[in-house]
Order: C-alpha cells, then sequence, then structure tokens
C-alpha cells in the first residue's frame, strides 16, 4: 500500500490521506481515501478507485475531494456529520488543485479549461493521434504529451452550482492559495515569460470577483507553492532568484515576498541547503508542498533536503533561526499542520516505504498507519552508509545493501547510478534495491557531486563537465563498496538513469568493470553538417560515422560513439513514451549495430506508460549468459527484442518506417540550411598532434537533451542544436552561452 497527502482537521482530531494499491489485472494504480483517528482507528472514507485531493474545511464540518466518475473528473463535498457526498459543479478532464477558502464557503479548482483546438499551440487529433505542435514545452513528466488543453482557476459554492473561471489565456495556473479575506488567490504561472525560458515562473494574485491579475515576482527564477500569510501581508513560496535554471543546480530557498509585489527575502539564505522534497525513490513521485505558516505567523513550515534526508523545518519569519520539527534519517515526503499546533507527516526510510505519524504540539511523535504488515515476514535490509573520497578528496556520500542470505560466499554486485544529474538518492525506500538485494545481489548507491542535499558547491561541480567529475565519483562510490566486503567481481552490474550518454562514456567503455549494464539507452548525437543527404537515403548510422569518426568532435564522450567498445549487455526501453528516441531507428539502430558487431547482447523493450517491465541484468549477473547464436524467439522476430545474431529483427515496417521519416525530416530541416563542414582525413595524422585534446560539455546546462547538432564551415565558434524539448539553440561563442 502506498500513502500519500496527509491532511490534519483542525482540532488534530484525524487525518485523512490517499491509500494507493496496484490493480494487477487493469495495470492501474487505484486509490481512495482513508480516515485515520488520534487512537490509530483507520477506516475508508471513500469507495471509489480514483479518489484523492482530500481537503478538510476550515471549521472541520466537511471534506471536499476529487474523484473520477465515468471518464471525468469531480469535485465532491462529504459533510462529516452525516449524509452522502455531493458533487459541486461539472467534469472536467482533469483537475489538478483543490483549496477551501477561508469562510468555508467556496473552492478553488485548478482543472482543465476550455479551448478552441482550431487556435491552440498544441492540436491533438484524438481520432488520428496526431500532434500539430506550434509550443515550448510540448511535454511534462507528470502529463506526457501535451495536448493543448490548458488548466485555469475556478471558483464554485461549496454548496453546489455552476463554476466559474477566473483565469485566462494561454498559460496554465496551479497550486493555489486564498488569501484570509477570500477576496483574492495567488497561484504560480508561466504568463508573460519568454517560451524558451522552460524553468521560469512566477507567483501571481488574481481578484475572485474582478479577474484583475498582480505579479508578485519578478521572473527571475523558479517560483512555486505560494503561501499565504495569516495576517495578509506576505506570501512564502519556494524557489530561487538565479534564472532559467531549474534542474537543481541552485539551492531553492524559503522567499518570502509582499502580498502587492515587490522584492523578496530568503529565510534560508544561510542554510546552505536544498528547500523542498529532492529525494528520488521508486514507489512515488514527487508532488511539491507549499508552505504552511504556524499560528500567529511567527514561523513557516516547510521541508528541507539535507545530506540525503527530507526533514520538516520551522523558519522564523525575520529569518532569525530555524528549527528542526521531523528530523533523523528519513524522508518526511508530506505533512499538514492543525490549528492547534499538531502535524501529521508521512515519511519514509530506507526499511519502511511509507507510513504516517503524528507530532504532538510539545513534540511527541508516534506512528499512526501500519500500511505494509507483510513485509515484517519479509528480507529488507538496512543499508550501510559510508563516505568514500573523490579523486580531489571531496567527500561523497553513498550506501551499500548486502543480500540478505546470500547463497554465495562471493555474490554478484549493481552499482545504480541516479540521473537528473542533479538528483539525490537517501534515506528511503527503494523497492528495486531491495528486490536485487533478496535475489542476492547486493546494491551500492550513491550521490556524487552533482547531487542535490549537499549545498550548491556539491551540485554545481559538474558545471561543463557532466559526464566527467561525476562519472569518476561513482567510481569512487563503488570502490569504496567493494573495499566493505568480498564481492564477485567478475560480476559487476551498473544501473544508470538519464545521465548515462555522459556518464557512459567513462563507466562503460572506457573502465571494462561491469559485467551487465541496464537503464534508457538514449543516444544524443547525430549526424551535423551534410548529413541530411544521407539521412533521405536511409543512411543514418552510415552518416553518423562518416561525419564523426574521422574528426572525433565530440564523438568521443557520447553512448553511441563508444558503443563499438562497450562488452556488457545493455537493454533498451522505447515505446510510445520514449519521443525522443524511436525503436529501431536514426544513431539508435547505429549503437545497437555496434553492439552487435563485438558480440554484446542488446534487448530492446515495448513499454507503453503504464508498464514497468522487470530489470533484465538479475539473470546474467548471477547466472553468466554465454554469448551464442540462438534461434529468435517470436517475440524477438515480432520486433519486441534485438537478437544477439546479424539478422534484423522484423520490426512492423509500417511503423519503423513512418517513425524514421519523421525523424529524417526532423534532421533534414535542422541541418539542411547550415554550410557543410569537410570531415577530414584522419588516417595519416599523427596521434600526438591532438592527444592533449579534451573534450568537454558546452551545455547549455538545463533539462531535457540534445537531438541534433551542427556547425558552421569556416566559423569555429558557431553552432546549433535541435532539443527534445522542441526549438533549435544558437551560440555564438562556442558554446559559453545559448539562444533560442
Amino acid at each position: 500500500m502506498l500513502i500519500s497527502d496527509p491532511q490534519i482537521s483542525p482540532d488534530g482530531s484525524a487525518v485523512y490521506y490517499r491509500r494507493s494499491w496496484f490493480d494487477r489485472d487493469a495495470d492501474e494504480v487505484r486509490g481512495a481515501i482513508h480516515r485515520i483517528d488520534r487512537d490509530g482507528a483507520d477506516r475508508a472514507f471513500t469507495a471509489g478507485t480514483n479518489d484523492r485531493l482530500a481537503r478538510v474545511a476550515p471549521d472541520g464540518k466537511a471534506v471536499a475531494f476529487v474523484a473520477e466518475r465515468d471518464g471525468q473528473a469531480r469535485a465532491y463535498v462529504l459533510p462529516l456529520d452525516g449524509g452522502e457526498s455531493s458533487p459541486v459543479g461539472g467534469g472536467y478532464k482533469k483537475i489538478a488543485g483543490l483549496a477551501w477558502s477561508p469562510d468555508g464557503k467556496r473552492l478553488a479548482l485548478v482543472a482543465t479549461a476550455p479551448h478552441d483546438p482550431a487556435t491552440a499551440r498544441i492540436f491533438h487529433d484524438e481520432k488520428t493521434g496526431a500532434r500539430h505542435i506550434r509550443m515550448l514545452p510540448f511535454k511534462s513528466d507528470a502529463d506526457g504529451l501535451l495536448d493543448g488543453m490548458r488548466k485555469h482557476l475556478f471558483v464554485i459554492d461549496a454548496s453546489g452550482g455552476e463554476a466559474r473561471q477566473i483565469t485566462s489565456g494561454d498559460f496554465d495556473a496551479s497550486t493555489p492559495s486564498w488569501s484570509p479575506d477570500g477576496s483574492r488567490i495567488a497561484f504560480c504561472s508561466r504568463s508573460g515569460l519568454p517560451e524558451a525560458a522552460t524553468a521560469l515562473s512566477d507567483i501571481w494574485v488574481v481578484e475572485v470577483d474582478g479577474g484583475a491579475l498582480t505579479r508578485v515576482t519578478a521572473g527571475n527564477g523558479p517560483m512555486t507553492t505560494p503561501a499565504w500569510s495569516h495576517d495578509g501581508k506576505e506570501i512564502a513560496f519556494v524557489g530561487h532568484e538565479h534564472g532559467d535554471d531549474g534542474g537543481g543546480r541552485f539551492d531553492t530557498e524559503l522567499l518570502v515576498a509582499p502580498a502587492a509585489g515587490g522584492a523578496a527575502r530568503a529565510l534560508s539564505a544561510g542554510l546552505g541547503r536544498t528547500v523542498g522534497d529532492c529525494l528520488a525513490g521508486d514507489l512515488r513521485t514527487g508532488v511539491p508542498v507549499a508552505p504552511v505558516w504556524g499560528d500567529g505567523d511567527r514561523e513557516i513550515f516547510v521541508q528541507v533536503s539535507d545530506d540525503g534526508s527530507a526533514s520538516l523545518r520551522a523558519f522564523a519569519r525575520d529569518g532569525s533561526r530555524a528549527r528542526v520539527v521531523a528530523g533523523g534519517e528519513r524522508h518526511v515526503y508530506a505533512f499538514a499542520l492543525g490549528d492547534d499546533g499538531t502535524i501529521a507527516i508521512a515519511y519514509s526510510t530506507p526499511t519502511i516505504p511509507n507510513e504516517i505519524a503524528l507530532i504532538e504540539r510539545y513534540g511527541a511523535e508516534r506512528r499512526l498507519t501500519d500500511a505494509n504488515p507483510w513485509l515484517a515476514e519479509k528480507d529488507v535490509v538496512a543499508p550501510e552508509r559510508y563516505r568514500p573520497r573523490a579523486d580531489d578528496g571531496a567527500q561523497l556520500d553513498a550506501w551499500l545493501i548486502r543480500p540478505p542470505r546470500a547463497k554465495e560466499s562471493r555474490p554478484p554486485l549493481v552499482l545504480e547510478v541516479h540521473g537528473g544529474p542533479h538528483g539525490a538518492y537517501g534515506h528511503t525506500f527503494f523497492l528495486e534495491f531491495q528486490i536485487l538485494a533478496a535475489q542476492g545481489i547486493a546494491v551500492a548507491y550513491g550521490n556524487p557531486r552533482g547531487s542535490q542535499s549537499y549545498g550548491h558547491e556539491y551540485a554545481n561541480a559538474i558545471l561543463g563537465d557532466w559526464g566527467g567529475v561525476d562519472a569518476a565519483d561513482v567510481l569512487r562510490i563503488l570502490d569504496g563498496a567493494l573495499a566493505l566486503g568480498a564481492f564477485d567481481t567478475a560480476r559487476i552490474g551498473v544501473a544508470d538513469g538519464s545521465q548515462r550518454p555522459l556518464r557512459g562514456r567513462r563507466l562503460d567503455a572506457r573502465r571494462q568493470r561491469f559485467r551487465e549494464r541496464a537503464g534508457r539507452f538514449r543516444p544524443r548525437l547525430v549526424p551535423r553538417a551534410r548529413a541530411a543527404d544521407e539521412v533521405r537515403r536511409r543512411r543514418w548510422p552510415q552518416a553518423v560515422r562518416r561525419f564523426t569518426d574521422a574528426r572525433g568532435y565530440g564523438h568521443d564522450g557520447s553512448a553511441v560513439g563508444r558503443a563499438q567498445r562497450a562488452r556488457l549487455p545493455l537493454p533498451d526501453r522505447s515505446g510510445r513514451t520514449a519521443v525522443h528516441h524511436p525503436a529501431a531507428t536514426g544513431p539508435h539502430r547505429h549503437g545497437v549495430r555496434a553492439l552487435r558487431r563485438n558480440g554484446t547482447r542488446a534487448v530492446a523493450r515495448r513499454e507503453t506508460a503504464q508498464s514497468h517491465p522487470a530489470p533484465a541484468r538479475d539473470r546474467a549477473l548471477v547466472h553468466p549468459a554465454p554469448q551464442t547464436r540462438r534461434r529468435r524467439s517470436r517475440r524477438q522476430r515480432s520486433g519486441c527484442a534485438i537478437s544477439p545474431t546479424r539478422r534484423r529483427s522484423r520490426a512492423r515496417p509500417g511503423v519503423t518506417r513512418r517513425r524514421f521519416f519523421v525523424a529524417a525530416l526532423a534532421a533534414a530541416s535542422l541541418l539542411a540550411p547550415v554550410v557543410p563542414l569537410r570531415a577530414q582525413n584522419a588516417g595519416g595524422v599523427d596521434p600526438s598532434l591532438y592527444s592533449a585534446l579534451r573534450w568537454r560539455n558546452v551545455g547549455p546546462f538545463r533539462g531535457g537533451r540534445a537531438v541534433a547538432v551542427a556547425g558552421v564551415g569556416g566559423d569555429g565558434r558557431t553552432f546549433y542544436f535541435g532539443a527534445v524539448g522542441g526549438g533549435v539553440w544558437k551560440t555564438t561563442d562556442a558554446g559559453r552561452t545559448w539562444s533560442p
């Protein structure tokens, strides 16, 4: 069972939360709202299968929530003194936010707004599935590919009636917070910001009755989750003022600004840690929790990520001090504050998936839930923390999970590497790690430099060197784990995330230490100038080699460029959700072919948004598979897998041709106008003339990936690239600065 979104009643007598479970037959996550009292009595509060966003009325007499019925999301209100829940307002495709007004008479909704497909900047034809995209960004981790519908604020009477839309325009609104007098609502939006600056967002205030908008912040950073003070003078929120950078290089701060707009002040400026929750796990996605003002507005409660933990802290309004409210080596991923000072927290540890605890006003804490009692019959292993040193002496942070019942004196080991690159592992439950340990495989994981929760200097250490400093740190984390026990060094695997193309050049081809590698294969290099003609003739792999191998420029650091030297099995997962690398096309195919040529197994899986394929690495680590030619199975012949032979798997030809044609057109449109770069014959060049050259990442340092790059002949400072998030970017100073 999964637990999320705790909400406490004003008097602290009960906690309402979402309880989720897995429906194997439907391959869906279901959820309903539960209520648990102070004495631990837990019961179902709703009977639906997709109920969420429980919100307790300010007077504690009713609970509003969102439920999906007949394919539409609706808001419901359930009186606590008896009676049935009743829907308020109409149905929406999605409701993403819900908040009571201070007087308990109205509700604010964040819901999909009506739109005109003919004028929307993303038009989704549901009949054919085609999308006409004219905006950035066009996809998100939460929603996938966008459909052009905007999310706006609506206000509706809690007793029923029609909802009234109070914001409109070509932007999305989120995280509403009512002013104490109920006349205004603060929210987060990207309205009026440059399209290409996808990390920027602002705090806005809208008049409930007139719709007039006031911009509170100045568009100088990613500002989120506003919370109005009880006296109505200020708004607290989380963000930083370092511009269009939302990846984690800068620590987010607890900021406070005048409600009428003006300069913000940081209450956490001296902390040197990330305000908010940045820990990675595999049981839940990160849902930001807004700051909460305490009684009398003297303190503001907010999460803080610190050295692999996420705690709850309270900051004085004047910034003079901060105190830990709920700390320890654990992951506090949600919380709620009652009017009486009682706090409900949802937390996880490396051995506890999730529970809810109650913290009394005087500080005593006790656990209320027992979400997964079946785990008492399983071997759940607590990790051993160790702090290895980097090559330059910097202290790193890492953990080792030993197999609870090792069947071998020298078990295999998997090195888990997070993505981001500014993600962070820590003191939270990871189901994948425990499953590997239960199968007799040790697991080492840690936070190389670039990770969050250790301060800006630590996260910023990889600036301009993604896949350099951090990859070296990862190898030191591995060395530290190997020093803690006897492991089979012939069976060491690596499972890495979104930084594979960059870290891979160090972890794979240059350091032959791993028996198997798993994760996502994301080649980031495609042919540059003069490649368009080759692409049109469907000779993409040859074009990659022709226009990169001779010069070596940019190729040495890419996963594709190193594929020929890889000697480890490489699972590849792609499908409808992996829009940035269609299966069996383009440079992706080149990398797979390179792996085939040297006898390395490569497996391609298709996955839908709901599928979670079991890792293929387990079997190969425990029982190394021989590199022999085998008869292809029906699944392989259908195009779901690439066999270890040279034969081409027969994927659906229509789909493959369409995907390849789209990729070819995109590359041709990007590359055709650029003056060709002349590939030089390096066969007769003395290697000593270029042996001192070193690869470097020229950015831009933002989320997403580059799918095509081109230079201008005769101009060594001007380059273009196409981004997965959309758009073409240009630099005229060899990568120091980029502009759309």
